[in-house]
């Protein structure tokens, strides 16, 4: 009742206070995060391992049982789930809520380092990373047009995603169904065998001619000036004059023993755009991450705004599709609760509009 009272004794007092309210409320509103779900960060690592050219089963064998032993004594692990592939192993250790992310990642740092030495020789360096619950795309996008794969992944990789990556927000940009630039050098085994070559020699010759490597410091007058080796090929042709070695008194060369091509990567995922009555059509997808923590709806709104500058820069014929955008479905939702608080309030002004009108007719 004392509320009530200064209320009605100073009215100047009360709309002010509630004017005060209303425009902190409404200058709040303007800056809050919106997402789509709360905010949750439950501890997971995942450790990456690669062991080229071996086999599902040698992977689990030689890598992930060793990695298993050392992880799975770190304290308050709750599930560890494992996936293997040609080469490839990925180890997911998901913690219980009360463990802290950042102490689990350098436990598990810790105990794989000590199990490095454990693993086979041609075992890559394990990546270890910590795994946001909210790194789900936010948008994504197909680069379309008349051309080929290959000339679709170097517009979606030079021209749209380092543009979209400059936006404020974004955490990362992930292409699939690309097919990048790749020089083939397809070997002739007669040819190697006549010349008295190996494969290994061919690859030790391309490894150790294709490199930029510095070249010290060469000190002329008052001037120091720093050297560098220019070794990088740059072109099919020059592949192909790269020296094997010597035979017989002649150098052996790489076009000797081989063909060069200016080609593309095996393709090992696929994107289709399928349209009523149109057959598939090859597209590069172009998926964007947002940053831990940021607005999505802001982040969104802005890739947007760069994804319509970025299609006038495209070449003719290239489109720029937005198949998938979170935004939307949170803006409709942010849209209902909006309508349900006015409606809600209006009804409840309305109830006590007629609650007061009844008592002062009775």
């Amino acid at each position: 009742m004392k509320l009530a009272e200064i209320c009605v004794k100073y009215p100047v007092f009360t709309v002010m206070l509630i004017a005060f309210l209303v425009t902190l409320g409404a200058f709040s509103y303007r800056g809050l995060a919106v997402d789509l779900f709360p905010k949750a960060d439950p501890a997971t690592v995942n450790v990456e391992v690669q062991l080229p050219g071996a086999t599902p089963e040698e992977v689990v064998t030689g890598v992930v049982l060793p990695l298993e032993d050392a992880i799975s004594s770190v304290s308050g692990i709750d599930e560890i789930t494992v996936y293997s592939s040609e080469g490839y192993a990925d180890i997911t250790c998901t913690f219980v809520l009360e463990r802290d992310i950042d102490g689990a990642a350098q436990d598990i740092r810790e105990k794989v380092a000590a199990a490095v030495d454990r693993l086979p020789r041609d075992t890559l360096p394990p990546v270890i990373t910590k795994e946001d619950p909210q790194s789900d795309p936010i948008l994504t996008l197909l680069v379309s047009g008349p051309i080929s794969r290959r000339e679709l992944t170097e517009i979606a990789d030079k021209q749209i995603r380092r543009a979209i990556q400059t936006v404020d927000g974004v955490g990362s940009v992930e292409l699939n169904g690309g097919q990048a630039r790749q020089i083939r050098v397809l070997l002739d085994a007669q040819k190697l065998t006549a010349h008295n070559f190996t494969v290994l020699d061919v690859r030790d010759a391309l490894q150790r001619e294709n490199i930029e490597a510095p070249g010290g410091r060469m000190i002329t007058g008052p001037q120091e000036l720093g050297l560098r080796t220019l070794g990088r090929v740059t072109s099919a042709e020059q592949f192909g004059d790269i020296v094997i070695g010597t035979r017989g008194g002649a150098q052996v060369r790489v076009r000797d023993v081989a063909q060069v091509e200016d080609g593309a990567q095996e393709l090992r995922t696929w994107s289709a755009l399928f349209r009523k009555g149109v057959a598939g059509q090859d597209v590069v997808s172009v998926q964007v991450l947002r940053q831990s923590g940021a607005n999505t709806v802001q982040v969104a709104d802005d890739v947007k705004s760069k994804i319509d500058e970025l299609r006038s820069q495209l070449p003719p014929g290239v489109q720029l599709l937005v198949i998938h955008d979170i935004s939307d479905f949170i803006k409709a939702s942010v849209h209902s609760l909006l309508e349900h608080l006015i409606l809600g309030s209006i009804l409840a002004s309305a109830i006590v509009f007629l609650s007061c009108a009844t008592g002062a007719l009775s």
